[in-house]
């Protein structure tokens, strides 16, 4: 018989203690959240009152478990920032999977602390790391082995496959901060990256290895995004969320278009919907220039929030306390910090840091 035979046999015995030995990897991180990151007695929740109608408000526990998808957008910033210095080899690869279970972790053990969180939001984020963790790890892996030495040999001036491989990434990274990664133009950008990055310029062996490793990326990714976005056309995510505004004037509106009078409440305060996503911390910073304040955002009173800042300057700011403190691979020297903020406080806190180092650099919706 075929597998009866001993070089069969033997390759079939290695295959099958790989096969176990990648389960265990995967399993690994999803075992730890789940036994050790979980809080053994959670919370009741108590839904402040609202001025909102119960289908605009949204899982305060929600805010808080943004961060570790986000924590995907800022990798891929950060490795857009890496190539724009050196190229991808010189990227952290594993330290980027590591924060991500990390932060995962403390937002879990933070989240479960105010709430039960949904088994479905469970499954999702463990799906996003196992996905995330897979592409970094063999991403990492290639880059620096066979991407480094070709770098070498490239030395500091990048070839035309570089460059264009470099816009990519800083489009990419962009377009995550608005818009779900499934939706991006792979198939597109690989057709533009033949027809458009010339055949001369550059080092040979390294042109002729980043058009092996680009098109084989871009390939499986354009496949791999067409079966994720059947799938998530079954569920769309809403694109839009309602907040109250204290003493919004009619100018607020005019100033920011993207601001939409739902209806005017009780004692001066206004409904008021927007987009989510990066846009969300655009228009929060408006309204914070403009002097506005918030009462509430979807129904809940706190709200996740994260800040950059040099490694040496301390973070103190009104009704925030510090979740997690991270450094930021793409900008050497300063660090992310993530806040549970008061949302009557957020826009003073955003002006609070007028004047100073500190950079508000997201505001994480429900």
């Amino acid at each position: 018989m075929f597998f009866q035979r001993p070089g069969v046999r033997k390759w079939s015995r290695r295959l099958g203690l790989a096969l176990v030995a990648l389960i265990a990897l995967a399993t690994a991180p999803v075992i730890w959240i789940e036994t050790g990151c979980v809080s053994s007695s959670p919370a009741r929740a108590v839904k402040p009152a609202s001025l909102l109608l119960p289908a605009d408000r949204r899982e305060e526990i929600n805010s808080y478990l943004t961060y570790p998808e986000w924590s995907v957008v800022h990798a891929y910033e950060d490795l857009a920032a890496v190539m724009r210095r050196s190229s991808e080899s010189d990227y952290d690869y594993l330290g980027a999977i590591r924060r991500y279970w990390s932060s995962l972790c403390a937002i879990t053990s933070f989240a479960s602390a105010r709430g039960a969180i949904a088994n479905d939001y469970r499954v999702m984020l463990h799906v996003i790391g196992l996905s995330f963790a897979a592409e970094m790890g063999v991403k990492g892996l290639y880059e620096k082995t066979i991407g480094r030495v070709t770098s070498l040999f490239r030395g500091s001036r990048k070839t035309p496959e570089d460059e264009f491989a470099l816009k990519v990434a800083e489009e990419y990274a962009a377009f995550l901060t608005q818009t779900p990664w499934y939706e991006f133009p792979f198939a597109a950008r690989l057709g533009q990256f033949w027809s458009q990055t010339s055949l001369v310029g550059g080092n040979p062996l390294r042109k002729i290895e980043r058009r092996i490793a680009l098109t084989m990326e871009w390939g499986v990714k354009s496949i791999y995004a067409q079966l994720i976005g059947l799938g998530a056309a079954t569920m769309p995510a809403a694109a839009r969320i309602r907040s109250v505004v204290a003493d919004l004037d009619p100018a607020d509106m005019a100033a920011d278009p993207r601001i939409t009078l739902v209806r005017h409440a009780a004692q001066g305060a206004s409904i008021i919907e927007t987009d989510r996503y990066r846009t969300l911390t655009g228009i929060m910073q408006g309204l914070a220039r403009r002097g506005r304040n918030l009462v509430e955002i979807a129904g809940n009173s706190n709200i996740l929030v994260t800040v950059l800042a040099p490694a040496e300057q301390p973070v103190i700011l009104k009704d925030a306390t510090v979740l997690l403190d991270v450094p930021v691979q793409g900008r050497p020297g300063w660090r992310r910090i993530a806040l549970d903020v008061k949302v009557p406080s957020l826009l003073a806190m955003i002006r609070q840091m007028e004047g100073t180092r500190l950079e508000l650099e997201h505001v994480y919706d429900y």
